[in-house]
């Protein structure tokens, strides 16, 4: 399209092929319309970094030279929050407590969207039967400065810096960058980069086949429970969580992996982070 910051005019490259897109503290590219792969593998979304090898529709091959995050990004701050970047789409369950979930959750009491520098938030026309959301009036338009009032809770939209440094962190952290092979036997996930070989067992072995099996961002209560069952009163599920956590970093750190592996944000979700030419395998997917 002629409105395209990056248009490549040759007939097999779609009027809205890709979307570069600022998620969290990522530049990701967001297959749209059209085919990417890297190293020959299709993909939907990449992280993007410099030496980046990207094929658009099967043909065309584009590199990244630089990437270059923003200093300040916009975030939302409120009592019972840890400061969540806003990017993309967030759904809020008002609780109590407070939930911000990553992506449109059609039973969420309020879903912010970013469009530049500007937050749009929505709330559902509830009917005696249903929520609607299509068509549902008086969409507000927020800026950074702004304080939104919604089921007694005071949220406030903040411009915070980002930082250069967040991106890297995010991509890899103090750990390698060579390609990562996860072997998944839910007990048991063994790890391969650089020709080493690690295994972790137990609580966080189960984690990260938990996440890799989920394949995306998650509240952490979600996979806490699949491991400790439902049973357990949140608090005490909190305790468990923190120290299957910090275990699993540790030895992710003594197996000098990048950090970022796996990834918990402020809002209360967490994932397995995967690069391009990562694998996984295993009887549990």
């Amino acid at each position: 399209m002629a409105s395209a910051g990056l248009r490549i005019n040759v007939p097999h490259i779609s009027e809205a092929h890709a979307l570069v897109s600022l998620r969290g503290a990522q530049l990701r590219l967001l297959a749209l319309r059209g085919r990417l792969s890297v190293y020959g593998k299709p993909v939907t979304d990449v992280p993007l970094r410099a030496g980046l090898r990207v094929v658009l529709g099967g043909r065309t091959a584009l590199e990244v030279e630089h990437v270059s995050v923003p200093e300040i990004v916009l975030a939302l701050e409120g009592a019972g929050l840890t400061r969540p970047l806003l990017g993309g789409v967030l759904s809020l369950a008002l609780g109590p407590p407070l939930e911000v979930r990553a992506g449109f959750a059609p039973d969420a009491d309020l879903v912010l969207w970013v469009d530049g520098e500007r937050v749009w938030a929505r709330e559902p026309v509830r009917a005696a039967d249903a929520m609607q959301w299509q068509n549902a009036p008086g969409d507000r338009c927020l800026v950074a400065g702004d304080v939104l009032t919604v089921g007694g809770h005071e949220l406030r939209i903040a411009a915070v810096p980002l930082g250069h440094s967040a991106l890297s962190e995010t991509a890899g952290g103090d750990g390698a960058m060579e390609p990562v092979e996860l072997t998944l036997h839910y007990d048991t996930v063994h790890v391969v980069v650089g020709g080493e070989r690690i295994v972790l067992d137990g609580i966080p072995a189960r984690l990260v086949t938990e996440l890799a099996i989920i394949g995306q961002p998650v509240a952490w209560e979600g996979v806490a429970q699949e491991i400790w069952g439902r049973g357990e009163p949140l608090p005490r599920l909190r305790e468990k969580w923190d120290s299957a956590l910090a275990r699993l970093r540790k030895k992710l750190k003594e197996g000098k992996l990048r950090r970022e592996l796996v990834r918990s944000n402020h809002g209360g979700q967490v994932e397995l982070v995967l690069l391009v030419g990562d694998s996984v395998r295993g009887e549990s997917l």
